[in-house]
């Protein structure tokens, strides 16, 4: 994967996306595989549904989650 974590952003008509990766302070830093802690910076640029998916790799496994969000 190459960092510890990408998010890829989807509005609902799927018309575009972003690719996300952790704040660049914390990609040299190996995160606790208990507790973890990342930080992203996304600029939505207008109101309405969006899913982020997240791909995260800890203790050598890699996970998938969506997160369903309203921007006003």
């Amino acid at each position: 994967m190459g960092a510890y974590a990408h998010l890829v952003a989807f509005d609902t008509q799927r018309s575009g996306f972003a690719h996300i990766h952790p704040n660049p302070a914390e990609a040299a830093v190996v995160p606790d595989p208990v507790d973890p802690v990342f930080t992203f910076r996304l600029m939505i640029p207008r109101p309405g549904r969006y899913v982020i998916w997240s791909q995260v790799s800890l203790a050598g496994r890699e996970a998938f989650a969506p997160f369903w969000f309203d921007v006003q």
